[in-house]
């Protein structure tokens, strides 16, 4: 297995699970910070073209999501989530939206690949369960539940062989782990409810090169 560097996110030493989980992994460099841009909620409202053009980035900024659980609209994530869709490339949201206007919403502000959750039954025949994608060279598997943490690595490399990442969801437990043959399982949490995890959550990667060059977990409250 490959080693890689790790850049752990000060402040969150003290809680044992998010000090392994939120950590920078990839490049020595750290994540690139950006000035936080002001949320334009009528144009949020009007709605927005996606960028459509991931196909042509060498290097590509994402942003992961799940289980948003939404009743309307997108912007109840809140603005730190809006404000980091707005600046991606791509994001992947692996399932639970549970809202046909959210991801609408979605769609607008941002090229967007989505899956069925257990909970998206508005969404029926418009999302798949399951689907693969390429994204800067990056084989990605998007799906909504992967089942039981209990052999989950081997049982996810067996469903997605070809997959160099895989992104899940359904538990709102984060997620940020190397399995079966150097394979990446990523489940960014939750956005809007953290059951039992002590933070709501998403997620952030940037692929360049065929390569996951950084990925981490974010907190939100």
């Amino acid at each position: 297995m490959e080693a890689v560097p790790i850049r752990r996110v000060r402040g969150f030493s003290k809680n044992a699970l998010y000090s392994r989980l939120l950590i920078f992994v990839g490049t020595a460099s750290a994540w690139p910070l950006r000035s936080p841009t002001p949320i334009d909620r009528t144009r949020l409202a009007a709605g927005l073209t996606s960028k459509t053009r991931t196909g042509k980035l060498p290097e590509m900024e994402v942003v992961v999501l799940s289980d948003s659980h939404l009743s309307a609209g997108f912007d109840a994530v809140g603005d730190q989530v809006l404000r980091a869709v707005t600046e991606a490339d791509v994001v992947l949201h692996a399932g639970d939206v549970t809202s046909r206007q959210a991801l609408e919403d979605l769609r607008g502000l941002a090229e967007t690949y989505a899956v069925l959750g257990n909970n998206d039954h508005d969404l029926a025949g418009i999302l798949q369960e399951s689907r693969m994608l390429e994204l800067a060279g990056v084989r990605i598997a998007l799906v909504h539940d992967s089942g039981a943490t209990k052999g989950r690595a081997r049982r996810l490399y067996r469903r997605f062989p070809n997959a160099d990442l895989v992104v899940f969801g359904h538990s709102h437990v984060p997620v940020n782990e190397v399995g079966e043959q150097n394979q990446i399982l990523f489940n960014p949490g939750s956005p809007t409810q953290r059951r039992s995890q002590p933070h709501r959550t998403f997620g952030r990667m940037s692929l360049a090169g065929g390569r996951v060059q950084r990925r981490y977990i974010e907190i939100l409250d």
